[in-house]
């Protein structure tokens, strides 16, 4: 089950589904799902980058919170929902980039999230 289509159809005959690998690997495809499937109401203007930068600030949170306690692992696991969200755009690649690089780096840093702005490779 990998899109929304195919989630509708099987939810006219069992009561839910199990979208774990596709929502991980492509998360963009579910970002209207509960309007789609269940009625709900319409998110608005949500872009793939007012995500990112909405996910850093919380991220930035988290880590000023603790970041003694942060590790190399652990911002890489911090940043990890993001890796998929441009799949099959132009662009994914420069981000996937932009997030090995942040989160290699001595001290953990959100900074990428700024050259997102201006940035055309990346929509």
């Amino acid at each position: 089950i990998d899109s929304l289509n195919s989630i509708k159809s099987q939810l006219d005959h069992t009561s839910g589904v199990m979208i774990g690998r596709a929502a991980y690997l492509n998360p963009w495809n579910f970002c209207e799902a509960d309007h789609f499937i269940f009625g709900g109401k319409v998110r608005g203007n949500v872009t793939r980058r007012s995500i990112v930068e909405k996910y850093a600030s919380y991220c930035q949170n988290e880590v000023e919170t603790a970041e003694s306690f942060f590790s190399c692992s652990q911002r890489v696991e911090i940043l990890k929902p993001l890796h998929y969200l441009f799949h099959g755009s132009e662009g994914n690649r420069s981000f996937r980039k932009m997030l090995v690089a942040a989160n290699y780096r001595a001290k953990v840093d959100f900074s990428f999230v700024t050259s997102l702005k201006g940035n055309s490779d990346i929509y």
